[in-house]
């Protein structure tokens, strides 16, 4: 739902976006929230923060090998999709992990898995862009980051569009750009 012109609220629970909507107490009412707000980069065009549902963090012990002793509570992002001199994207995704221990060790359990998914994001020519990701623990947060040139990001689109090569550089069908071939020397 739309708060502001330049706000939205959304959640799982219809209650909580009605209550957030409502004349009662705000998310900055609320200490937790306020303060996941607050690591949000709000420059950032979008950005977001918010509570992890428990039942998906419980089930990160399970994925980790109970490495961790608990999943994130709440997140933080930010995208500026047009980040850098010749547009591109930056995007950060930030875990709130119980403790800086558990953070430290997530980083290390994500790092081996982001190996790993590199070599299969190669059969889509996708492994330099995960190349791109960093991982790293500060204190109780997992940060995730990403910057990527124009390049990149239409090479991303493209792969999750399934198409096979880069198409969101080619013209809009029935532009009147259509390409023709020609044969001559200089």
């Amino acid at each position: 739902a739309a708060a502001r012109a330049d706000t939205v609220v959304m959640s799982a629970s219809k209650a909580f976006v009605t209550e957030a909507l409502g004349g009662g107490k705000k998310l900055a009412d609320n200490p937790e929230m306020s303060a996941w707000v607050k690591l949000a980069d709000q420059q950032a065009p979008l950005w977001a923060a918010g509570r992890v549902d428990p039942t998906v963090s419980q089930r990160l012990p399970r994925i980790a090998d109970a490495k961790v002793s608990a999943g994130p509570t709440a997140f933080v992002a930010s995208l500026d999709p047009a980040a850098g001199p010749t547009g591109g994207m930056k995007l950060e995704l930030d875990a709130v992990m119980a403790s800086p221990a558990d953070a430290k060790t997530l980083e290390s359990f994500a790092k081996s898995e982001l190996g790993a998914f590199g070599m299969i994001a190669q059969a889509k020519s996708l492994g330099t862009i995960v190349d791109k990701v960093s991982i790293a623990a500060d204190g109780t947060m997992l940060r995730f980051k990403a910057a990527l040139d124009q390049g990149e990001v239409n090479q991303l689109i493209s792969a999750l569009d399934g198409a096979g090569g880069s198409a969101q550089d080619a013209a809009p069908a029935g532009s009147g750009s259509g390409t023709s071939s020609t044969q001559g020397s200089n």
